[in-house]
């Protein structure tokens, strides 16, 4: 669930076992922000 524009319960791991420590709903939501613990982003548009 999604609530104030974070995931904060989320545990998200890569195949490499890296986690994702945020991911952000930003652009009016059409856009996520995955945030890494190495500290990479990624944003996701959503069409």
């Amino acid at each position: 669930m999604i609530q104030n524009g974070t995931m904060q319960d989320v545990k998200l791991k890569l195949r490499d076992g890296s986690k994702i420590t945020k991911v952000e709903l930003v652009d009016f939501d059409i856009c996520l922000l995955f945030t890494f613990e190495d500290g990479i982003e990624i944003r996701v548009e959503v069409f």
